[in-house]
């Protein structure tokens, strides 16, 4: 998937603050299907950080509220 239709069906699902459920199942999939291993912290009920890396992470990309 190219960058504009990743961007395009990020922005088709529905993804109020607290209700980022859709977003998180998506990208989670994409990307374990791109060889990502992937990790899901419940933060809330139905919120989630995502943590996905290949091999050993030599950078940690973080953001938080």
């Amino acid at each position: 998937m190219e960058l504009y239709e990743l961007t395009k069906s990020l922005i088709a699902l529905e993804s109020p603050t607290g209700s980022e459920h859709a977003v998180v199942k998506f990208l989670r999939g994409y990307l374990e299907a791109a060889g990502f291993a992937v990790q899901l912290q419940e933060v809330n009920k139905g919120r989630a950080n995502i943590y996905a890396r290949v091999g050993e992470p030599a950078l940690v990309l973080s953001t938080f509220d």
